[in-house]
């Protein structure tokens, strides 16, 4: 039996927690541990543990156990389990990574304190980051207990590591289409900021039409369409998180077409409007690229279109059987009031992002 048994739930913006004292603590002869699981590193000339999960936000369900003894061997629900020891001048207590509140207790006092931090569903909270922007109201899927007790120095554990956190090549499959679609992208933002190479639009405008299959349900996906120039990454994003109708959202690129970067935005913004919705039907937004006003700590003010009038976007999601028995969506893009000369791209980058949505199985989480 545990001494004190504590439990709480930790939501975080650095994808882990953090455990500290008061005054320093000590690792076996300096032991930097690194593990999927568990890293000490040295601050400022301090030490200090990170316990690392899947999801960078949470959040995380955290059970604290005191022991006066040594406890028995991890339950094998436990899918990750990591034993170290350390030496410490006050008591451990849980706290944010950017954060030195202390949120909990974990050990009972000063010493040479043995830990075990074991942990489960961290694979399934890096796949919940992929398919979903949402912080607030999830209930965790990642569990962690932390268990400490009295004992001499001994060197670092890993016990098992059953689970360990997906590789960057698992969380980001080749995606078909991504070289077309980057190239796309990039022509665009040069004709935005009007750099060699951009071309002269005449003014005809036309619509791009395409459709595409996503493995899973349309409930689902219908989660990410509204945030669709948010999938490949590589941009900030603000303005209305609700999803009602006149909602506009804001994205801006992150790194420059010299630099290789995802310039859809040029050195404007992108903002896009809800018109009409009925989830998980359908959704239809305006899309207005936006040219920034001239105070660079404010791009909102002053800002003007790039084009004469707003284009227009309406995805359409169709659930259906497949021949195995699963759920499929058909996604039909319709994307409207285009400058002549950007069809071929468009084209392009829609059929880049089903592909997306289709790697990063968005219709099954």
């Amino acid at each position: 039996m545990s001494e004190v048994r504590e439990q709480l739930e930790v939501s975080s913006g650095y994808a882990g927690f953090a455990l500290r004292g008061e005054e320093d603590i000590e690792p076996l002869a300096g032991e930097l541990i690194d593990s999927t699981l568990v890293e000490v590193v040295e601050v400022n000339g301090e030490y200090e543990v990170w316990v690392k999960a899947g999801s960078q936000w949470g959040p995380y369900d955290v059970v604290i156990e005191r022991h006066p003894s040594p406890p028995p061997p991890a339950a094998a629900e436990w899918e990750d389990v990591v034993e170290l020891s350390l030496r410490s001048g006050s008591r451990l207590a849980v706290m944010d990574i950017d954060d030195t509140d202390p949120l909990a207790r974990v050990t009972r006092g000063a010493g040479e304190i043995r830990l075990r931090v074991c942990a489960r569903g961290r694979a399934e909270g890096q796949l919940r980051d992929l398919s979903s922007d949402e912080d607030e109201g999830l209930s965790p899927v990642e569990h962690f207990l932390l268990q400490s007790w009295e004992a001499p120095m001994a060197e670092h554990v890993v016990v098992r590591l059953s689970a360990p956190l997906l590789t960057e090549d698992e969380l980001d499959p080749p995606v078909p289409g991504k070289e077309a679609g980057l190239a796309a992208t990039r022509a665009i933002g040069r004709d935005l900021d009007g750099a060699p190479g951009c071309r002269v639009l005449s003014g005809r405008t036309g619509t791009v039409t395409v459709t595409g299959t996503i493995t899973g349900t349309r409930r689902r996906l219908f989660r990410a369409v509204d945030a669709v120039t948010g999938w490949p990454g590589g941009y900030m994003g603000w303005g209305d998180s609700d999803l009602v109708v006149g909602a506009a959202y804001t994205w801006k690129g992150l790194d420059r077409v010299e630099e290789d970067g995802d310039r859809f935005t040029g050195e404007g913004h992108l903002t896009q409007t809800v018109l009409e919705f009925r989830s998980p039907a359908y959704l239809v937004q305006s899309w207005v690229w936006m040219n920034n006003g001239p105070d660079p700590d404010a791009l909102l003010e002053g800002a003007t279109p790039f084009l004469p009038g707003p284009t227009s976007v309406r995805i359409d999601l169709t659930e259906h059987t497949a021949d195995d028995g699963g759920r499929q969506t058909r996604v039909d893009v319709r994307h409207d009031g285009l400058p002549e000369e950007w069809l071929d791209d468009m084209s392009a980058y829609w059929h880049w992002m089903l592909a997306i949505g289709e790697a990063r199985g968005f219709g099954v989480r």
